[in-house]
């Protein structure tokens, strides 16, 4: 039984804006040429998210400490590019996209991320129908989105096996990947004819 069916049965479920259980983090006016700049600095105890895929590992010494956030959030990206990332290190982010911390003890912060990735392909249906030029969710549209939470424990449950899961696949990546390299060092080492002459 999913979320939603249970949600209809089972008497505990909280439906709750994100508003609600959550502080919604400001992020820093920076332009991608000194995103590129300070990257390129010693140092990077922070990152810096932007659009889509884009981030910048810099010096906090060139960060304002109070754009800094050190608590694990939820980086929501809204703009042309709708997507969620859970982060537990410490972050800032361009302005024009925002994070949440959640702050209620009964409420499971990757539980969230994982509902809102859950709701990804939804929420990018609807930021197309706002606008015309690139699809975009405003902060009010995620400030009061509605989020269908079951008792903590559920909550725990449903996470840790979410988590457990993407850790897999990372491990499944990170062996593909040298395992690509061990492929291209025996095809030149194979077919490296100079060897016989």
């Amino acid at each position: 039984m999913n979320l939603i069916s249970w949600a209809i049965f089972h008497p505990d479920i909280q439906r709750r804006t994100i508003k609600d259980f959550a502080i919604r983090n400001r992020g820093i006016s920076i332009t991608a040429e000194k995103m590129r700049e300070l990257a390129k600095l010693p140092g990077d105890d922070v990152r810096i998210f932007a659009g889509g895929q884009t981030i910048a590992d810099v010096s906090s010494e060139h960060i304002d400490p109070k754009r800094t956030y050190r608590s694990p959030s939820i980086i929501a990206k809204t703009r042309g590019y709708i997507d969620f990332e859970l982060y537990d290190k410490p972050f800032t982010h361009k302005s024009e996209i925002w994070s949440y911390t959640v702050h209620d003890d009964e409420v499971d912060q990757p539980f969230v991320y994982f509902y809102l990735d859950f709701l990804k392909d939804d929420l990018l249906e609807y930021a197309l129908t706002k606008s015309v030029k690139m699809p975009q969710l405003s902060v009010g549209d995620l400030d009061n989105l509605v989020v269908l939470l079951p008792p903590l424990d559920v909550q725990t449950q449903v996470s840790d096996k979410l988590l457990a899961i993407q850790r897999s696949i990372k491990e499944a990546k990170e062996e593909l990947k040298f395992r690509k390299k061990q492929y291209t060092y025996a095809l030149d080492r194979l077919f490296d004819f100079s060897r016989f002459n």
